[in-house]
């Protein structure tokens, strides 16, 4: 059973949170599962990540958030959230097989990966993809 919850998720409901998850599966699928064996499933199959392992979301003090109205819009309606957050900046490679090869994330965003880092994950997923074919 938890292999099918697992597809099911994988195929329908990766990109929601547990509660949605776990809802969705009880009322398009009939499974009535618990939130928390839900989040365990997501969990170790990488489709959610606990709050305290994300990234930190940096806020906007308040006395930037005129500039921002007057740059063209606050961060509000581009996040589509209420939070003025700013997101942190990320990079994915993301093999074929849906398995994330690399993965980079910083607060930072003057810090980015060298080519060069990216060049032999690439390379990497190139000879995996040939000798799969």
């Amino acid at each position: 059973m938890a292999e099918r919850t697992l597809n099911l998720i994988r195929d329908c409901y990766a990109d929601f949170g547990r509660t949605l998850a776990c809802e969705k599966l009880r009322e398009c699928h009939g499974l009535v599962l618990s939130r928390e064996t839900v989040r365990h499933l997501m969990t170790e199959a990488g489709l959610w990540i606990p709050r305290r392992q994300r990234p930190p979301k940096i806020q906007q003090p308040r006395s930037r958030r005129e500039v921002h109205r007057n740059l063209g819009g606050p961060l509000s309606i581009f996040n589509g959230e209420d939070s003025w957050t700013l997101p942190i900046p990320a990079r994915y490679v993301i093999g074929q097989d849906g398995v994330i090869a690399y993965a980079q994330a910083n607060a930072d965003y003057t810090q980015r990966p060298e080519p060069d880092d990216l060049f032999p994950v690439l390379d990497r997923l190139k000879t995996t993809s040939q000798a799969d074919a």
